[in-house]
């Protein structure tokens, strides 16, 4: 674990990096907040779908979107900082963002609706993580 006076150029992760390799990181995460919005945002309005509140698709791109935003500015947050309490902080704000979305660009409620969404999203989730990890092995 490292300390508050650590940090990410501070004999932290990027310490005696240059900035092709920095510029290539933040690609990298804006080329995954990019897939994850769209595969999310495909999770959500098929979980939406099953469960009848009827979302709309770009809705549901917008929603998984703002909770990947929401979730990277955390982790890098705990990246530049070296507090890594701010991951799990990030986790709750993520959620609280998602419900509150979800909320917005449906008309569902949030008991059960929103909650049944969420919890076959999550469902949908996991399971595409794991065909994912074991098309690897």
């Amino acid at each position: 674990m490292t300390s508050w006076g650590s940090g990410l150029f501070h004999g932290g992760v990027y310490d005696g990096v240059g900035a092709v390799e920095i510029l290539i990181t933040i690609l990298v995460l804006v080329l995954a907040l990019v897939i994850s919005a769209f595969v999310g945002g495909l999770l959500l309005w098929f979980a939406g779908k099953i469960t009848g509140t009827d979302p709309y698709y770009l809705g549901m791109v917008m929603v998984a979107g703002a909770t990947a935003l929401t979730s990277l500015v955390f982790e890098l947050l705990a990246v530049f900082t070296g507090a890594g309490w701010l991951e799990f902080v990030g986790t709750i704000a993520s959620v609280i963002v998602l419900f509150a979305l979800i909320k917005k660009y449906t008309l569902a409620h949030i008991f059960p609706d929103i909650v049944i969404m969420v919890a076959v999203y999550k469902l949908f989730t996991f399971l595409l993580g794991m065909v994912i990890a074991f098309a690897h092995v």
